[in-house]
């Protein structure tokens, strides 16, 4: 260390094990609570509890609709709660963490390794996709194997009022809009008392990529994003999209957004479905540099 002193390197060496001091505290503490709210739940002895657990001991539907009461008092009670929040909530922070640190430990092998002690144009552009959750940059995953990512909230809107309805899967996100005039599925920056219409910057992304299955097949809606100035009167850039009945990637340059300020983008993904049924799944959104 003595020889790298006042270099780049010896910074990110720090950077780093900084950075794992504070995993290890936060790792700490977020499994303390969840032992803690974990305990909680088991204590309370809801029967039926074991399908919750392994849904595949349910027999048919019949058997699903008689356990519906027993299924919900437990899903809803404060200490399942609790549960969902700690590792929804919390857990996100966490794997950004780790990430960072992979990103940092990369490149402090890379440079040891091509004897390099100050930061070159390749380091400065690995150490660009360090992320920080404060920042104005907007986070590029969106959904993980059927997973929302919980730095955004979902929501929906139809012609008639009637709910597109969602459901997390196994490794997937199923998704079941009304045969309508028109509805619509989206992911969006989660509002405060604040800012109304929250927005983040995605102007250094390239593209916006997407796994999809349609239910049967040959199933057509438009991909839209929206900034925090876009009125909600269907005015934005949308690109067709037909599904096949196997999982297809789709990956759509964010130039063809034309009408969208990438540098303040309130709605991140939204699904347009115009009449018929549309039905389909999701299991990965996320934009690329």
């Amino acid at each position: 260390m003595s020889k790298l002193k006042g270099k780049d390197l010896e910074n990110l060496i720090y950077r780093y094990y900084n950075l794992v001091q504070e995993i290890s505290t936060k790792e700490k503490d977020f499994n303390e609570i969840l032992r803690n709210t974990f305990s909680d739940f088991s204590r309370q002895g809801f029967e039926k509890l074991i399908y919750i657990n392994y849904p595949d001991y349910i027999g048919d539907e019949k058997e699903l609709a008689e356990l519906q009461p027993y299924l919900r008092e437990i899903l809803f009670h404060p200490s399942a709660l609790s549960l969902y929040n700690q590792t929804s909530n919390k857990a996100p922070e966490l794997i950004i963490k780790y990430d960072n640190l992979n990103i940092l430990g990369t490149e402090i092998v890379r440079m040891i390794e091509n004897n390099i002690k100050t930061l070159d144009s390749t380091a400065l552009n690995n150490l660009e996709n360090i992320f920080n959750p404060k920042s104005t940059k907007g986070y590029p995953i969106i959904v993980s194997n059927g997973a929302r990512i919980s730095f955004f909230d979902a929501g929906y809107a139809s012609f008639n009022g009637e709910s597109v309805n969602g459901f997390s899967g196994i490794n997937q996100m199923d998704f079941y809009p009304p045969d309508t005039e028109w509805s619509v599925a989206y992911f969006r920056h989660p509002s405060n008392a604040m800012i109304e219409r929250p927005s983040k910057d995605y102007s250094s992304y390239k593209s916006l990529k997407l796994e999809l299955k349609g239910a049967k097949g040959g199933e057509t809606f438009f991909i839209a994003l929206k900034d925090s100035n876009d009125p909600d009167d269907g005015s934005e850039s949308r690109i067709p999209i037909t599904l096949s009945n196997k999982w297809k990637t789709y990956e759509i340059s964010l130039s063809e957004f034309k009408t969208t300020n990438l540098k303040e983008l309130f709605i991140v993904t939204s699904f347009v479905f115009l009449k018929g049924e549309q039905n389909f799944s999701v299991r990965n959104i996320e934009f690329i540099k």
